[in-house]
């Protein structure tokens, strides 16, 4: 039984307009995770790490722009291939909340490599969670959720790294305020 759990985000290649095409696959640019202590829901690690595409490696302007990132980041990264036993043992035996499918696309672009299986987690897809709920999942991107309850819609940079701590500052007040309790219970359950 897993004391922790991990909140997971990734960046992604993207198309110039925002426009999705049948031909273009999204491949991870970015990976960032938080380990939370389910007890006191305080951070106890962090991961973080750039990864260089393989099919697209030169990022779009909409993308660099969006999340900040530059194409020296991208050029000096690892390879997803090259992380993937760090994070792995980062996420170990505890369950994954993302607010969106992002493991899903991390395990779909591990199919580029013939190094690596997707990783076997348990996760969880927030933004499906509390739509079922009612909570208006349109208006919140991961960066945004801490803003849920302040009201104050500050325009961001779209980095996983803040994205996952938007996630842990909603996912702390909700538990604050005992509201979502069933998303709650869900997350710090085995």
């Amino acid at each position: 039984m897993s004391t922790n759990y991990i909140i997971l985000d990734a960046e992604y290649t993207n198309w110039n307009n925002g426009t999705i095409t049948s031909d273009f696959f999204p491949e991870v640019i970015q990976i960032s995770a938080i380990k939370v202590n389910k007890a006191d829901n305080l951070v106890i690690d962090r991961f973080t790490s750039y990864i260089r595409p393989i099919i697209n490696p030169i990022l779009s302007e909409r993308i660099k722009s969006l999340c900040g990132i530059s194409q020296s980041q991208i050029d000096k990264a690892p390879k997803l291939c090259e992380i993937y036993t760090e994070l792995k043992l980062f996420i170990g035996e505890s369950k994954v909340v993302s607010y969106g499918i992002d493991l899903y696309y991390i395990n779909n672009n591990f199919t580029l490599y013939p190094c690596k299986e997707p990783l076997p987690v348990k996760s969880l897809d927030l933004n499906s969670l509390l739509a079922k709920e009612g909570f208006p999942v349109k208006k919140y991107r991961s960066g945004t959720l801490k803003y849920f309850y302040t009201k104050n819609e500050k325009k961001e940079l779209h980095d996983a790294m803040d994205d996952v701590l938007s996630i842990h500052n909603f996912l702390s007040l909700i538990k604050q305020k005992k509201s979502f309790t069933n998303i709650t219970k869900l997350i710090e359950s085995d």
